[in-house]
C-alpha cells in the first residue's frame, strides 16, 4: 500500500496544490492536497497507481476507486484528495488551517470543493467547513460520505 499512496500522492501533487502547515522547527503538522477535476481527467480514478500493489489488493482499490468515481460532480471542482493532521497534534485546528488555503481558490475559481470520507467522525468536521453530504456508496461493505462545497461555503444541493 505504501507504493500505490506513494503514486498516487505524487500523481495528485503534480496535477494540483499542496498546502503544508509547519511548526516553528520546519516539522510538517498538517496538509491539505487538491487537484482540479479539469486538470485531471479521468486519470483521477483510472486505477493505472494499482498496478504496484497485490492483484487482489488492486481489485479492491478499483471498486473503491469506482465507487468515489461515480459519486463525484460531473462539473469542474478543486478535489480533496488527502487532509492529514499529525496524530500528537490532532485537535488543535491545524486541520481547519491547512484547508483554507484550497478552500479559498475553490471560492476564487468559483468552482465547488468536493471529497470522499470512510470516517464517519469526520462528517461533522468537514460540514463545519460548509461541506453537505450529497451522496453515500457502500465500498467492501464500508459506508463512504460524497461531500461538497459550494463556493463561499454555501449548502450543497444533494444528488438525485
Amino acid at each position: 500500500m505504501a507504493a500505490y499512496y506513494a503514486r498516487d500522492l505524487a500523481d495528485m501533487v503534480a496535477l494540483g496544490a499542496t498546502d503544508v502547515l509547519r511548526l516553528d522547527d520546519g516539522t510538517p503538522a498538517a496538509v491539505a492536497v487538491w487537484c482540479r477535476s479539469d486538470l485531471v481527467g479521468s486519470a483521477l480514478f483510472a486505477g493505472e497507481s494499482t498496478a504496484v500493489v497485490d492483484p487482489a489488493v488492486g481489485q479492491r482499490l478499483r471498486l473503491a476507486m469506482g465507487a468515489m468515481a461515480a459519486g463525484a460532480p460531473t462539473e469542474p471542482h478543486w478535489y480533496l484528495d488527502v487532509l492529514a493532521t499529525a496524530p500528537d497534534l490532532r485537535r488543535q485546528g491545524l486541520a481547519t488551517a491547512v484547508l483554507a488555503p484550497g478552500l479559498g481558490r475553490a471560492d476564487a475559481d468559483g468552482l465547488p470543493a468536493y471529497l470522499e470520507t470512510a470516517d464517519p467522525a469526520t462528517v461533522p468536521f468537514y460540514q463545519r467547513q460548509g461541506f453537505e453530504v450529497v451522496g453515500t456508496t457502500e465500498v467492501d461493505g464500508l459506508p463512504l460520505w460524497h461531500m461538497t462545497r459550494t463556493p463561499g461555503g454555501r449548502p450543497a444541493e444533494p444528488l438525485g
